[in-house]
């Protein structure tokens, strides 16, 4: 339940207010997240240990307040014609370099649904979410290198702190470009990645794809919502992407279970990992 009120909302805000540097705003939308989760990881633990996990959780809950209820009431507007402003960029795209009026693309709900662009991004965008469910396997991939606890979390600090990067790299590439060889770059990274993670034992070589792996890990949680507003367009963007939006949950609860059994019947992430190289490129 806090996904609707949390990303969701946030993707729509951006989609309302941005026409120019969408990109760059959904990958600084997904970057502070992780961000936030990095300054956390690090008070936490400590704070645990003085106060308790029941305090900790109640530290989070007035986190989650404070940052959310003020903003509601006081600061957030859904459109910005209702406070008399245009959508940042939108004096940039009202006009071709000819100076004559373009007509921003705007298909229904109720039509985008009849098409097959339609099932095809939602397959998409759940073959996506399948490298989220192997996120939480790698502390366990890497312990069976029989790596040390501390080189497994310096492992998975790298994967975090490189998808911030890769967050705002990405946004800011495909505003300068197109999702497509966007998109292309991102499956590139993601293939690389999990090659040399089923064949790889070197912690230094692992060091340095952690690094490539977050732009395949992060790249679509930024490009996805850039792509559905791409093909159809603004004006029934909520409808629809409450639809759209519904797959990376699914994928990420369905994939998480199916990294784990690939394990248990093979006694390895391998197969998966080389299973998943065919996923990416499919998606």
């Amino acid at each position: 339940f806090m996904m609707p009120i949390t990303m969701f909302l946030a993707i729509l805000l951006i989609n309302n207010w941005f026409t120019a540097k969408k990109g760059l705003m959904m990958g600084l939308l997904n970057a502070s997240g992780g961000l936030a989760g990095a300054i956390v990881s690090m008070i936490m633990p400590t704070f645990l240990d003085n106060f308790g996990w029941r305090m900790g959780y109640f530290l989070i809950a007035g986190l989650f307040a404070l940052l959310t209820v003020p903003n509601a009431l006081f600061l957030l507007v859904e459109n910005p014609g209702s406070i008399g402003l245009n959508a940042y960029g939108d004096e940039l795209s009202a006009q071709t370099q000819n100076n004559e009026p373009i007509h921003a693309l705007s298909i229904p709900y109720e039509e985008a649904k009849k098409m097959k662009s339609f099932y095809i991004l939602f397959i998409g965008i759940f073959l996506s979410a399948f490298g989220g469910g192997m996120m939480q396997h790698l502390p366990a991939h890497f312990s069976g290198l029989e790596f040390t606890s501390g080189q497994v979390g310096s492992l998975f600090s790298l994967v975090m702190a490189g998808m911030i990067i890769a967050n705002i790299s990405v946004g800011a590439l495909n505003d300068k470009i197109d999702s497509t060889i966007t998109l292309t770059v991102v499956v590139v990274c993601m293939v690389i990645a999990l090659f040399f993670l089923a064949t790889t034992r070197s912690f230094l070589a692992l060091s340095i794809v952690m690094f490539i792996l977050a732009f395949g890990l992060g790249g679509p949680a930024v490009l996805t919502p850039l792509v559905v507003s791409e093909v159809f367009g603004i004006g029934d963007y909520p409808r629809i992407w409450s639809i759209l939006g519904m797959a990376p949950s699914i994928g990420m609860s369905i994939s998480g279970p199916l990294w784990g059994a690939v394990y248990d019947v093979t006694g390895s992430y391998a197969i998966g990992m080389y299973a998943m190289m065919g996923l990416a490129i499919i998606y």
